[in-house]
């Protein structure tokens, strides 16, 4: 008799969870809390696949960007009498980013170790807990080991997976980042060359880096490591692997031969519908989408959805759509913090920059002294210190503001990439800038901060940086430090280049000669959408121009397509530095007569130096910048050539070419005035 009643529970439990997921969709947060409390009643018939299934919907919850729902199920979760539901309920809200709310819930918790350095973690704390892991002498909890990570414990890091039997992803990506960071070379080998498997996440990454150890190039690298992800015979891992280091088109081709849109797991569907998205083939895109909604992937699924109706100019649509769907986890919504700019609400675009994880971080680091929305009126009589974020060619476009910031404040400490310092501090001589190498993202497991680096900021900030901030009465980010450019116009050329380096590259650069650069040298298929081909370029040289290519790492395929177009007009610069020599990339984009590229850091060098510069926008995602006389949000001596279409990038180029003309015939006055 008891078995056909356990049976009977089980089915009306699962028939729950289908009513709360179907309830996800509709974000539906009375069924977050009804539909959970009979589950946990139900639990005591058959436990282990209660927990399961609480889980799930938390962990679906999340994915969907249900709000309502999840805190409907949390707080059902809290409420109950057993204590491994409120041990969800904690876990469930550090994963959310709401440490205040998970303390609550760990008050009425029994005292446990690993719990505490879990919401310390969460709170910008991995110093502390760092040290209490050491000063214990325990076993590292992954909390602990996490916070090891964090703050460049690379030897302690090793001293640890070292020992450990199991040899999973997890352990076998942080055996090798700690060994690259201890200069291990040989060990870093060893660990690459012994993994048969290349599937887990983080995997194909660090055998790319094994591959620049030997001297390869990146690009050579990726090819390397692609060649060798093509001897597997799984379809769905040769998408992945082809969607991060070859093309869509080819993603496109192996899915189709396997009919993986028909049969192909939630991420593959979801890879699948990225890599139409990226071939520009939105319809096929969408049709794959609709059959994630209410997936794992729900919010991947409507974050692409919102991205093409941005693309397609429907900025409105995208901001209802994302309104009603904020992601439960602290990341930055690019397509919403585009659709803000693209409809001119610029105040409420700049201040989703810094998103809810970057606010968490600098206030954990710096309390009350950092400005999340800054004005003028906030840096009276200040000693402000900002801090830079992003990459160099976002570091060179927020250095626009930083006039306005010395203007008002007392004293300005400013961060910056090394290779800035002597552009930057020649330009803002009032201004003390400190060389801070940034990492290249966040920490998660297999990716360890280095031993001159800790605490909250520890990705943006060395030792000698965080003392600088420290001493400092107002803390900017560059990711905030924009809002200071609503109402003012486009800046001037405010970068000065050096005297000596300007000389040496009139001689290099013919004096009518037009730089161009087409890609970052960071190029996956995702990224591949705000670049362009060596051979979309071709109608530029019916200009009948000179032309310089600016493109640092220039392949020799590229360089072959160059010459195939442009011939004798193409001028190389194989003796320049342009990716590491900031001094010699200002003074050769100066020397130019103008400079066309995409958005990438030669390109705002140009603009920044003063040199008329055409930005090339393939997609409508950049164009919220360009003004209705083509003129440039940020610079003066910019003007943006838009596609209009989603397509190949034609109309753009075609457009770039008719600015260039008569933009020329002004250059040689505007370059007679910057000497």
């Amino acid at each position: 008799m008891r078995r056909p009643i356990r049976r009977h529970i089980l089915n009306l439990r699962a028939t729950l969870v289908e009513w709360c997921e179907q309830a996800l969709v509709r974000s539906d947060a009375r069924a977050g809390g009804v539909l959970t409390a009979p589950l946990i009643g139900l639990g005591r018939v058959h436990e282990p696949l209660s927990e399961v299934g609480l889980r799930r919907l938390g962990d679906l919850a999340r994915a969907a960007g249900a709000v309502e729902f999840f805190d409907g199920h949390v707080a059902a979760l809290e409420q109950s009498r057993h204590t491994r539901h409120r041990q969800l309920a904690f876990t469930l809200l550090l994963a959310v980013d709401r440490p205040e709310h998970a303390q609550r819930v760990l008050a009425t918790l029994p005292t446990n170790d690993r719990a505490s350095a879990a919401l310390e973690l969460a709170r910008g704390n991995p110093d502390l807990v760092a040290s209490d892991c050491n000063e214990r002498g325990v076993r590292p909890t992954p909390w602990c080991l996490d916070a090891l990570i964090r703050t460049g414990r690379a030897q302690q890091v090793l001293d640890v997976v070292e020992h450990q039997s199991s040899r999973d992803s997890d352990v076998s990506l942080m055996m090798f980042d700690a060994s690259w960071d201890m200069g291990h070379e040989h060990k870093v080998r060893a660990i690459a060359d012994a993994w048969s498997d290349l599937r887990p996440p983080g995997r194909i990454e660090r055998l790319v880096r094994r591959f620049e150890l030997d001297g390869q190039s990146a690009l050579d690298a990726q090819r390397t490591v692609l060649d060798r992800c093509m001897e597997s015979t799984d379809p769905a891992f040769l998408v992945d692997a082809t969607l991060q280091l070859g093309t869509a088109h080819d993603a496109i081709a192996i899915a189709e031969d396997a009919q993986l849109e028909e049969r192909g797991s939630t991420t593959t569907r979801a890879h699948l519908a990225g890599a139409y998205y990226i071939a520009r083939d939105f319809r096929r895109s969408r049709r794959v989408l609709r059959t994630l909604i209410g997936s794992s992937r729900h919010w991947d699924a409507e974050k692409l959805a919102a991205r093409m109706l941005l693309e397609e100019r429907a900025a409105l649509e995208v901001c209802r759509l994302r309104d009603g769907r904020a992601r439960l986890r602290p990341a930055f919504d690019d397509v919403q913090y585009l659709a803000l700019l693209q409809l001119g609400d610029l105040a409420a675009g700049f201040d989703s920059y810094l998103h809810v994880g970057d606010r968490r971080r600098a206030q954990a680091a710096f309390g009350d002294r950092v400005l999340l929305r800054p004005d003028t009126t906030q840096l009276d009589g200040q000693h402000v210190c900002v801090i830079a974020q992003d990459g160099p060619g976002d570091e060179i476009t927020s250095a626009s503001l930083y006039a306005t910031v010395a203007e008002h404040a007392e004293r300005v400490i400013a961060t910056c990439d090394p290779r800035l310092v002597s552009l930057l501090q020649r330009s803002f001589p009032t201004i003390e800038f400190v060389p801070a190498q940034r990492r290249s993202g966040r920490p998660r497991f297999g990716f360890l901060a280095d031993a001159s680096r800790s605490g909250a900021f520890y990705d943006l900030l060395d030792h000698t940086a965080s003392r600088a901030a420290g001493s400092a009465s107002a803390i900017l980010l560059t990711r905030s430090i924009q809002r200071l450019a609503i109402g003012q116009p486009p800046r001037e050329g405010y970068l000065r280049t050096a005297s000596a380096a300007r000389e040496r590259a009139r001689q290099r650069v013919p004096s009518d000669a037009v730089g161009i650069v087409w890609r970052s040298e960071f190029v996956t298929p995702s990224r591949s959408v705000h670049f362009v081909q060596v051979d979309d370029l071709a109608p530029l040289a019916s200009t009948g121009r000179h032309f310089v290519c600016l493109q640092h790492d220039a392949t020799e395929h590229e360089r072959a397509a160059l010459l195939r177009h442009f011939g004798d007009s193409m001028t190389f610069l194989d003796g320049v530095d342009l990716r590491n020599d900031f001094e010699a990339a200002a003074a050769t984009v100066s020397a130019c007569a103008a400079v066309i590229g995409v958005g990438t850091t030669p390109t705002e060098l140009a603009a920044a130096v003063g040199t008329p510069t055409i930005a090339i926008h393939p997609t409508e995602l950049g164009t919220w910048r360009i003004d209705d006389d083509g003129t440039d949000f940020w610079h003066a001596s910019m003007v943006g050539a838009t596609n209009g279409v989603v397509g190949p990038p034609d109309v753009a180029i075609q457009r770039a070419a008719s600015q260039m003309q008569r933009l020329l015939g002004t250059a040689s006055r505007i370059a007679d005035s910057r000497q």
